[in-house]
């Protein structure tokens, strides 16, 4: 009876782990040529170290293993503990700029501009969908709808820009400002890093692996092509 109860609390306790990627991008990139970045992803893990020992978790194994089948070139950061929690960190590749419908590949993670010139879109290539979606039924402590998806962004325009937020949450000085379809709004000349809600990331890893991330309506509007 104990071990089923100590097994129910395990399985609880790793239903609320977190993961997350940032993708630091700057304002000129994203509306620029298409070329390579790296970006972090943390995952949070029972342990960093089997109990008693000096020896790397079996969440720890887990995780380099089945993070390096989804992204190809993914270099270990390392295993932190902070307070309770422990979190498992990789460099993952992703490209910026270009347009990401037309140049963002199968295999791949982008941030780029829409077809007409004026969002800055986020993509999840088809073949990582389907490796999440693959690695998830059996990875113990990760589930794709608590990945949050988080845009450190640099305004390097060297203006004030008009901008709109379909869906996302503004971290700034240790709060999520909540922002649905925000209108009228400036993004100064600074670094601000947004979260994609709930809904815009699930469309990125469970839908069409497109997700729009902000728009700037004053940008030069670019008819798409017809097909």
């Amino acid at each position: 009876m104990k071990k089923i109860l100590l097994s129910s609390i395990i399985f609880l306790a790793l239903l609320g782990c977190k993961s997350e990627i940032d993708l630091p991008v700057k304002y000129s990139q994203v509306f620029g040529k298409p070329q390579p970045s790296t970006g972090t992803l943390s995952i949070e893990v029972p342990d960093c170290k089997e109990e008693a020992t000096e020896m790397e978790s079996s969440s720890v194994l887990e995780a380099k293993q089945k993070v390096n089948y989804i992204f190809s070139g993914a270099k270990y950061l390392g295993c932190k503990e902070e307070g309770f929690e422990s979190f498992v960190s990789f460099e993952v590749p992703f490209i910026i700029g270009g347009v990401g419908m037309r140049d963002c590949r199968k295999n791949e993670i982008c941030v780029a501009s829409s077809q007409n010139n004026q969002n800055m879109n986020v993509f999840v290539g088809e073949e990582i969908r389907k490796k999440i979606t693959l690695i998830a039924r059996g990875f113990t402590f990760f589930d794709p709808d608590n990945l949050r998806i988080t845009l450190t962004v640099d305004n390097d325009s060297g203006q004030s820009l008009s901008v709109r937020i379909p869906s996302a949450f503004l971290r700034h000085e240790g709060e999520e400002i909540p922002l649905h379809n925000t209108r009228g709004g400036n993004f100064p000349e600074d670094t601000l890093k947004f979260t994609l809600s709930n809904v815009a990331s699930s469309q990125l890893i469970r839908g069409r692996g497109v997700a729009t991330a902000m728009e700037f309506p004053d940008r030069e509007y670019v008819a798409p092509p017809y097909k």
